[in-house]
């Protein structure tokens, strides 16, 4: 993934988040408590996916370049 594809997807998911929280905002009645448990869900799955991102990374980098622990019991 380039920076620019980072970028346009943080912007794109900003754009689809605001539409989305304003139509909660419109549905209740401009309910605050309704806004912060949409926000708080939408952190948590970005939160999620970010840690996921990590973890596959992490993963594909050690099988990539094992560490000497694990080249040492393979001979």
């Amino acid at each position: 993934m380039t920076v620019s594809m980072i970028i346009g997807g943080f912007g794109l998911g900003i754009c689809a988040g605001a539409i989305v929280l304003s139509r909660i905002a419109q549905r209740t009645d401009g309910s605050v408590l309704a806004a912060a448990l949409w926000h708080a869900l939408y952190n948590m799955t970005t939160c999620v996916m970010m840690w996921a991102t990590i973890l596959l990374v992490t993963e594909t980098r050690r099988r990539t370049h094992p560490s000497g622990l694990l080249v040492q019991h393979a001979e």
